[in-house]
């Protein structure tokens, strides 16, 4: 090869030096970007790796605030339902969060702001975890109504604190990121310039360090893309979690809100015990019942509050039995109210348990059935009363009969020995016992309302003047008898002799009453009985009544024997001090007049007795009556029609009435009766006992009768006027009645009177 020459080899030398300063360059230049274009690079990986661990804070922290709401969702479902796998989510959430704190911390070192909110987070955690713990064994061991309000409010105060907390660590990661954008742009741009100017030198170096570049930049762009997905996924999540807990949180509120009202509303008490019989749970209801507050009651024990000392024993045995699981039901008892009164109950309730089945108190809804025992009382004694006045009114009837018989065969016997004989003398003793029995047999009727009265209105206030005269005299002078006479009283339709007879009665039982004398006050006035006071007393009628009182300031009576007070025979009194009817018959004629009776007695305060008379529409009657002159028998000639189905009563009229001049023919029923009268048989009375056997009664028998003769005329006779009523219209109303048993000359007078006057029967009142 031929040498090039000299200054050739010097122009070779000058480009090959140019050449290896060029290379020098070109390699010191690659090695500067290399140098550059590395640090970049991991500049860039480093800020990579910042935003896996923004990513991975912002999924660490949604997790958390996640496992909070699982543990309260768990909580919740269990404070509703009692049921344990409930808490299956609140258990997973309590477990999870620490490990899930534990990973925040750990990512956030050397973020001092950060580190701080996340101790306040977990504070706050602690504060929800320990109240979530509480509510759970709260409703353990008491159910729902034991749950405190106040901590409901301290654990939404501390998960709102979270979520704000949460936020803020978030939103300062967000911006983190972008920061981390930010600063990667710029090391992308001075990398960019490097390899532009490294493509002067090396275009595989430009390639190289563009082609990592792009790779970094496409990296970043991956990144900043699943950045801004999970940002937006974060907001979206964060933004439904949101309205999910408001959704939820209302449902629990109104849920809770429901069930309170319906335990306060509901009219029986709902108590709730823990297993040392503490009141854990105390519902309106309990306040009305026992008059006990909610402050006043929870906390305390039940059986020093409520459970009179003579209940206790009963208590113990109930409470015994429910660790058992078998309900209770309807259990009657006896409680105490604030005031120390006792209250009737029915007590209905179960057992609490744990978890594990241990026994941790008890439930029970309380109701109160005072009024309704005290209605149901007054119910039983007024059928009580009603069956003994049946079976004493049958009873009466039959002896009255029986008397009728033995007082017109003594009447008859009298009159066949002279005045002053021994057998006259015996005659009128044996009749003197007759109308003995005839007086008790009275009194039985007017308990039994079947006694014959004559009510008309009247003035009570009139009656007191008279009446006052004689309680003076038949009281003595250890009595103060005080009248109180109503202003502007009404007319009362009754008995006015039956009216004086209760009053005298309730007047000498008031005397007994006070051996050591006192003060009897009599008092008149005007009243209405409302729907209230029916439904508390249920013999009585809603209506307008004149009042009468009967006060005594005595010994008073036990409830015990108020309540038998009106029973005939029932008596406190010593033996031969008294028969037990004076009570009774003011009872009858009370109850036949449609009145109302009741009795207010306390031991040691004396005793009120209240009879209320129905107010009449008519005026009073004024004046008094004439009384019929006392004369001698009066006799008379005309023909009887005797119905009578007694054979011993029969016989005894048919033979009084022979003895006082009448022609009479006897039958034992209507039937007869009629068949005698459809002869055509001239007759001038019809003498017919009122309650007979058979199709036909003594009433309808005189209709039928006066249907076919309008002229003739009527006089019945009963042991008591119920059968006439039951038909319509008292008899005296309609024709004259003589009650058995009777004298010869009290029916030789009616008689008179009958055939006399005329006396009509029939038609309406």
């Amino acid at each position: 090869m031929p040498e090039l020459p000299e200054h050739a080899g010097s122009r070779g030398r000058v480009p090959h030096v140019v050449r290896q300063v060029g290379l020098w360059i070109s390699v010191a230049l690659i090695a500067a970007i290399s140098a550059l274009s590395y640090y970049n690079i991991r500049d860039l990986v480093r800020r990579a790796d910042e935003v896996e661990r923004t990513q991975a804070v912002l999924r660490e922290i949604d997790l958390f605030v996640s496992d909070l709401k699982d543990a309260e969702i768990g909580q919740r479902g269990f404070l509703l339902t009692g049921i344990e796998e409930y808490l299956e989510p609140h258990r997973g959430a309590v477990a999870a969060v620490p490990a899930r704190l534990a990973s925040l911390r750990r990512r956030l070192d050397g973020v001092p702001a950060q580190l701080t909110r996340l101790d306040e987070i977990e504070r706050n955690q602690r504060v929800i975890f320990e109240l979530l713990a509480l509510d759970i064994a709260a409703r353990r061991s008491g159910g729902i109504g034991a749950i405190d309000s106040e901590r409901l409010a301290q654990g939404k105060f501390a998960m709102d604190r979270i979520r704000v907390l949460a936020g803020e660590m978030g939103a300062e990661e967000t911006a983190r990121l972008r920061e981390l954008g930010v600063a990667a742009d710029r090391r992308a741009a001075y990398t960019v310039a490097a390899l532009v100017l490294g493509t002067l030198v090396s275009l595989a170096v430009i390639i190289i360090v563009f082609y990592r570049m792009d790779r970094e930049a496409s990296r970043r762009r991956r990144a900043e893309e699943a950045m801004r997905a999970l940002n937006a996924g974060l907001e979206r999540r964060v933004s439904e979690r949101t309205a999910e807990l408001a959704r939820e949180n209302a449902d629990r509120h109104e849920a809770e809100a429901a069930l309170r009202a319906f335990i306060d509303e509901a009219p029986f008490a709902v108590i709730a015990l823990d297993a040392n019989r503490r009141i854990m749970l105390w519902s309106q209801a309990a306040e009305r019942i026992f008059g006990f507050t909610a402050a006043e009651a929870l906390g305390r024990s039940y059986d020093e509050l409520l459970v009179p000392a003579d209940e206790r024993a009963q208590r113990d045995q109930v409470w015994a039995t429910l660790p058992k699981g078998a309900p209770l039901r309807n259990v009657p008892t006896r409680r105490l109210n604030k005031s120390g009164k006792p209250v009737e109950v029915l007590v209905s309730g179960r057992a609490l348990f744990g978890p594990g089945g241990e026994f941790r108190g008890a439930i029970g809804l309380v109701e109160d059935v005072t009024e309704k025992r005290s209605v149901e009382r007054q119910l039983r004694q007024a059928q009580r009363m009603e069956a003994v006045g049946q079976l004493t009114g049958g009873i009466a009837h039959d002896f009255n009969n029986i008397l009728s018989i033995v007082v017109g065969n003594l009447d008859l016997l009298s009159d066949r020995f002279g005045a002053g004989t021994r057998e006259r003398a015996l005659a009128e003793a044996a009749m003197k016992g007759a109308m003995r029995g005839a007086e008790l047999v009275q009194r039985l009727l007017a308990f039994a309302r079947r006694q014959p009265l004559m009510p008309r209105p009247f003035d009570l206030n009139e009656r007191l003047p008279g009446l006052a005269a004689l309680l003076h005299r038949t009281l003595g002078e250890g009595i103060e008898v005080r009248m109180m006479p109503g202003d502007a009283l009404w007319s009362a339709i009754a008995d006015p002799a039956q009216f004086e007879d209760a009053l005298l009665n309730l007047a000498i039982n008031a005397r007994d009453a006070m051996p050591k004398g006192g003060v009897l006050t009599i008092e008149t006035a005007n009243t209405r009985l409302d729907e209230a006071y029916v439904a508390a007393n249920p013999d009585a009628a809603p209506g307008e009544y004149v009042m009468v009182a009967v006060t005594d300031t005595g010994s008073g009576m036990a409830p015990e024997v108020a309540e038998r007070a009106f029973e005939p025979f029932f008596t406190t009194k010593e033996t031969g001090k008294g028969t037990g009817l004076g009570l009774s018959m003011v009872y009858g004629f009370v109850k036949q007049s449609q009145g109302h009776v009741k009795i207010y007695s306390e031991l040691g305060h004396g005793t009120s007795i209240k009879i209320y008379l129905p107010r009449s529409n008519v005026a009073a009657e004024t004046g008094a009556v004439a009384e019929e002159a006392a004369a001698s028998l009066p006799r008379g000639t005309e023909r009887v029609l005797l119905v009578e189905d007694n054979p011993g009563v029969r016989e005894a009229a048919e033979k009084t009435l022979a003895e006082l001049g009448y022609s009479v023919h006897a039958v034992a029923d209507a039937a007869a009766a009629m068949a005698w009268l459809e002869n055509g048989e001239k007759i001038d009375l019809l003498f017919t006992d009122l309650v007979m056997p058979g199709a036909m009664n003594g009433r309808e028998l005189a209709e039928a009768a006066l249907a076919r003769r309008p002229g003739l005329k009527v006089l019945l006779t009963t042991g008591y006027a119920e059968a006439a009523i039951q038909n319509g219209g008292g008899p005296a109303q309609h024709a004259h009645l003589i009650g058995k048993p009777y004298r010869k000359a009290d029916l030789a007078r009616m008689l008179r009177r009958a055939l006399g006057n005329g006396a009509k029967f029939g038609g309406g009142r």
